[in-house]
């Protein structure tokens, strides 16, 4: 292979790294970082918490329902200007909030979160991951994937700060300002790296699926008519919601103050839960790359079992507190069946035809049941 086609192949690991920066911005900073500003904005503008948390309906609703028309608004559209799209979808929602002094204002600005989030978290990554890599794609999308926690952890230590300054009452406003300035650049030099086909694509598309046929053993799969009459389609869409809903039923961090335990262990725990929330994507998706689906989803689900029954031991003791981080750790690797597995599943049980059909309903279904 010459020089100059090496580095064409080359260019997936660019493609991997702007997806990195995505989910660091879109999901880490917009979505999993959001908490910290809900005590402060309440506060201020004096709105109870429940009427607040209609935003995060709205942005749960707006992932849902964009989602099943994932597939059509790729055809459509491309990628790019989707992302593209995503991108300034969020920098509206942060001025928005960093403006809006009414509760409809925070209301149409979760609906712009959600648009934001919908075209730049794990149904977007799957696609083009799926389409740029043939090999380690578990590995690759756990790596990608990972910059979610990392992106919020780093959030949290960018804006508390500037939210409690001074005592400022409206200092969360600065810190969502400081965020649109940081969601513009970054989506910038993602819209420069992005390219929405491979190099070798874009040069002879005829070939493309050829190409894919020799580099590839994945399954092409049934049409989608055919795949709705389908019993075990409808089993796994359960398997899918249930476990969402069971997994955001279980707000862990107030249930552990709940039961007794101070606030640092309560921090360290939350930590730790975090670092091994990042491991654990990067671990499922290697498994995955190695062992095969079943492997990886059984890991998944078997942990999120017995993390829900470490519940039960949680207290102040010794012992209970032992549980507390076994939960923790437990309920980490219980995650990527919501996150890395959703485009793993669609391709391996589903197949390459209804991947991006199916991986939008996927994430639809992930979002009803965390809703």
């Amino acid at each position: 292979m010459d020089t100059k086609n090496k580095k064409k192949l080359e260019y997936k690991w660019v493609i991997a790294f702007a997806m990195f920066l995505m989910i660091f911005i879109g999901l880490g900073f917009c979505s999993s970082a959001k908490n910290i500003y809900i005590a402060p904005i309440t506060s201020a503008l004096g709105f109870s918490r429940s009427a607040f948390s209609i935003s995060d309906s709205l942005r749960y609703a707006v992932v849902s329902i964009v989602n099943i028309f994932f597939a059509s608004l790729i055809k459509k559209f491309g990628t790019k200007k989707l992302i593209g799209a995503g991108g300034v979808f969020l920098i509206l929602y942060a001025i928005l909030y960093a403006v809006s002094d009414s509760l409809f204002g925070f209301y149409l600005g979760g609906i712009l979160l959600g648009l934001g989030v919908t075209f730049t978290s794990t149904a977007m990554v799957g696609v083009v991951i799926n389409k740029w890599f043939v090999k380690h794609k578990g590995t690759v999308l756990g790596v990608v994937l990972a910059s979610n926690g990392i992106g919020a952890a780093i959030a949290v230590q960018i804006f508390t700060p500037i939210i409690y300054k001074n005592n400022n009452p409206f200092g969360y406003k600065n810190s969502y300002y400081l965020l649109a300035a940081i969601i513009a650049v970054l989506t910038i030099i993602i819209m420069v790296l992005y390219r929405e086909n491979a190099p070798e694509m874009e040069k002879d598309d005829s070939n493309k699926k050829e190409e894919n046929k020799k580099l590839t053993e994945e399954w092409e799969g049934l049409d989608y008519k055919t795949l709705l009459k389908r019993p075990y389609f409808y089993l796994i869409i359960a398997a899918i919601l249930f476990g969402a809903l069971t997994s955001a039923g279980v707000i862990v961090t107030p249930y552990l103050s709940d039961v007794g335990l101070d606030s640092e262990f309560v921090a360290s725990t939350t930590s730790i839960m975090l670092i091994t929330l990042a491991l654990a994507k990067v671990a499922v998706g290697f498994i995955y790359d190695k062992f095969g689906v079943m492997t990886s989803v059984n890991l998944c689900y078997l942990a999120g079992i017995v993390s829900n029954i470490t519940l039960f031991f949680i207290n102040n003791t010794q012992t209970g507190k032992f549980f507390a981080i076994l939960q923790g750790v437990l309920s980490s690797i219980a995650t990527p069946i919501q996150t890395v597995m959703l485009p793993i599943l669609a391709l391996a049980i589903f197949g390459q035809n209804n991947y991006d059909r199916v991986l939008g309903l996927l994430v639809t279904v992930t979002a009803v049941g965390q809703a």
